[in-house]
């Protein structure tokens, strides 16, 4: 299949108006719920609840608000596209490439937090609790041949929780909830990279107080479609619930009436990550190139490695020939010369093979130089996220109260922007997301991020990682009763 071609303007902006409609009526759609008072928990009917509130996953998603599903490239794109494995970036320039990623955040850097977003009342309210000490680390692999790839990525966040009195905002209590997450995907790129599918699972460890731990896993799927010298990418990610049945605590706690517990505190009948499906757009303005073709320096380089191995061939049946030929005295002399002869140019052969490959490989690099790096390009996405039933939060659980929490389908629209400030050397992005509340009565509230890339050293790591420059990149995510900041290094591309 021939490359697309994007070129009705006016579709763009039909496209544009369509896409901003929708994000508007999610955003007006948001609403308050009847609040339920909570009731202590007492036995082991109920669920726990682990969802995505803020977003903390990679320091670039942070930055732009998490609507980064059409985007989708490097390593960290595997958090919100499991097709992102298999899509080549603009500067990837070699059949076998690479990228590693490592990131740190303190969600709550700044003081104590409303993670879950409980709402306004915080942290006056004598249910409320405070989640501080709060620390998340993230790495992450990916491996692309061609137009496969797959990518590993691990992140992990340890979060204080403690209860606060009425009034006093005194500290009553402390717990502590650990998550460790570890999602892998293969990707692979259809009709020359345009589009792009991926499947994988995502595998999550949760312990808490040290007493207890469960684990269980879910799959995921995506697609990108990407024409080539088209400024849009379109994309689509689905992630099943992960469901973690049978907690039971460390060591095993039963009270007489069979309730399970672990310290004191009645565990849940099952953990759950409730599903996910997410759709977003990417849409470049001005001479910027978000899907130039990328070119595969193996097929380029295949027919002449067929016409070498087609000139081996021949030259090992005439040889073989002319041995059968020979007299047999002589057969063994001649062997040993015509194999000599036969290694000297399969030597010569390689050389040439080696400076040709050099050679696209500069041409390559040449063309990657010319692209324009000026514009900016715009991403939206919208996650939906399943609802959970009879589930209560991870500060419900830990402080043994029975709130509603996620027995509804919320809806959390994301924007945001990505630009070259200083071509080469500073790349800054930024963008708004609404988060919902989950719990009964709960309002959503607005986030506010931003982030930077500056390209610093250029270091190969003894001819690990190409010669570009390494960059530092920073995060920032805003909102009402929340904070976070992300620091992460890489490669500047």
């Amino acid at each position: 299949m021939g490359p697309f071609f994007f070129q009705d303007g006016a579709g763009t902006g039909r496209c544009c108006r369509t896409f901003l409609g929708l994000f508007a009526a999610f955003l007006t759609s948001a609403h308050a719920r009847a609040q339920t008072t909570a009731s202590p928990l007492t036995r082991n009917n109920f669920n726990l609840e682990v969802s995505q509130g803020p977003i903390t996953t990679a320091s670039r998603i942070v930055g732009l608000a998490g609507a980064y599903t059409a985007m989708a490239e490097w390593c960290e794109g595997e958090y919100s596209n499991a097709a992102s494995p298999a899509v080549r970036a603009p500067y990837s320039l070699s059949s076998f490439d690479y990228d590693v990623c490592l990131g740190l955040m303190a969600p709550g850097a700044f003081g104590g937090v409303d993670f879950e977003n409980r709402g306004a009342a915080y942290p006056n309210d004598p249910g409320g609790s405070r989640f501080n000490n709060s620390i998340g680390t993230n790495l992450g692999l990916q491996l692309q041949f061609g137009h496969f790839g797959v990518t590993v990525d691990y992140d992990g966040m340890t979060q204080g929780v403690e209860s606060v009195s009425l009034g006093t905002l005194a500290r009553t209590s402390s717990y502590s909830f650990r998550i460790d997450r570890v999602t892998a995907s293969a990707g692979w790129a259809l009709f020359d990279g345009q589009f792009v599918l991926g499947a994988g699972t995502r595998v999550l460890l949760n312990g808490i107080n040290a007493s207890s731990t469960a684990v269980g896993a879910g799959f995921q799927v995506g697609a990108i479609f990407r024409p080539n010298l088209a400024p849009y990418r379109i994309a689509l990610a689905y992630r099943d619930p992960v469901r973690i049945p049978n907690v039971t605590g460390n060591p095993e706690e039963q009270r007489a009436d069979g309730t399970q517990v672990a310290n004191g505190a009645v565990l849940p009948a099952t953990m759950v990550v409730p599903l996910e499906l997410e759709a977003g757009i990417a849409l470049d303005f001005g001479p910027h190139q978000l899907n130039p073709e990328w070119i595969d320096p193996d097929r380029i380089e295949e027919p002449r490695r067929l016409q070498v191995s087609q000139a081996r061939l021949a030259r090992t049946v005439a040889a073989e020939e002319r041995i059968a030929r020979a007299p047999e005295g002589q057969r063994e002399l001649l062997r040993w010369r015509l194999a000599a002869e036969e290694s000297s140019r399969v030597e010569q052969e390689e050389l040439q093979t080696a400076r040709e490959r050099a050679t696209t490989a500069a041409a390559l690099k040449q063309r990657s130089q010319f692209w324009p790096r000026k514009g900016i390009t715009l991403l939206a996405s919208v996650l939906v996220t399943g609802s959970t039933p009879n589930a209560v939060s991870i500060s419900g659980f830990l402080l043994q109260k029975r709130e509603p929490y996620g027995g509804f389908v919320t809806v959390s629209p994301r924007v945001g922007f990505e630009t070259e400030a200083i071509p080469h050397w500073v790349t800054v992005r930024g963008g708004t997301y609404l988060e919902p509340s989950r719990y009964e009565g709960g309002r959503a509230r607005a986030h506010l991020t931003g982030g930077v890339d500056i390209a610093t050293v250029r270091f190969t790591a003894w001819g690990l990682f190409a010669d570009n420059p390494w960059r530092l990149r920073l995060a920032l995510d805003v909102a009402p009763r929340y904070s976070n900041f992300a620091i992460a290094i890489g490669q500047y591309h």
